[in-house]
């Protein structure tokens, strides 16, 4: 078996044991929020080391470990479901590619929407939807 698809066999069987890290979150969370101010423009020095610094922040793979993404809204925004980790059963919106981070998605009554409740609002939204 060559070295790379043992890596990938043994990625898989880890995976599969819930031997990665689980879903942290049990509230909503902007990696942003660590961020020191962006700088004004002019310092093109200081921007583009924010800019490195905001990328390696926001798209931390880490972030999203115990996330099994299920929607994709347009524009890199998304919808999983946290399979791992305290909130586990709960639907979380993904928005950091719009700077909104990460936050559990609610039903009408502020209660953290699971995957039944979720898809089938989903699928309300849907029906509604001209084609």
């Amino acid at each position: 078996m060559s070295r790379t698809r043992t890596t990938a066999v043994v990625r898989a069987r880890s995976t599969l044991r819930g031997d990665r890290p689980a879903f942290p979150r049990i509230r909503a969370f902007n990696p942003l929020d660590a961020l020191p101010e962006r700088p004004g423009r002019g310092d093109e020095m200081a921007e583009d080391e924010w800019w490195e610094r905001h990328d390696e922040a926001v798209y931390d793979p880490a972030l999203s470990h115990g996330l099994l993404y299920l929607c994709h809204q347009g524009c890199a925004l998304r919808e999983g479901l946290v399979v791992t980790g305290p909130a586990r059963g709960q639907m979380w919106a993904d928005d950091r590619a719009d700077g909104g981070g990460l936050y559990p998605l609610t039903g009408g009554d502020g209660a953290p929407l699971g995957f039944v409740a979720w898809f089938r609002r989903w699928l309300d939204r849907a029906e509604q939807s001209p084609s």
